[in-house]
């Protein structure tokens, strides 16, 4: 497989691009060969994390915003009409650095 970004099923790998759209191999390779520097992005795939090394008993509630803000330019608002709920949470010392 040429591509080096890949939607993963169990065992089964294919290439990836974006939603609906085709996986664009080759184009690292042209973008680096014409002197641009290249980065990864994050996917939005949540760390996996061992909940022994999480502190359960205080979270932390984080409302969302009221009205969301959309995180693109092309959308002028966010279908749902309230932002997500969310809990912060705190790690253990055995937890990695890293996050």
């Amino acid at each position: 497989m040429t591509s080096r970004y890949r939607y993963c099923a169990g065992m089964k790998r294919f290439p990836a691009g974006r939603f609906n759209e085709v996986a664009a191999i080759g184009l690292s390779a042209s973008l680096r060969a014409a002197g641009f520097p290249l980065g990864r992005l994050q996917t939005g795939t949540p760390a996996w994390l061992d909940k022994n090394t999480i502190d359960f008993s205080r979270p932390q509630k984080q409302e969302g915003d009221d009205p969301p803000h959309p995180f693109s330019f092309l959308n002028y608002k966010v279908d749902s009409g309230v932002g997500s709920l969310v809990h912060a949470a705190w790690f253990g010392v055995s937890s990695p650095a890293c996050l």
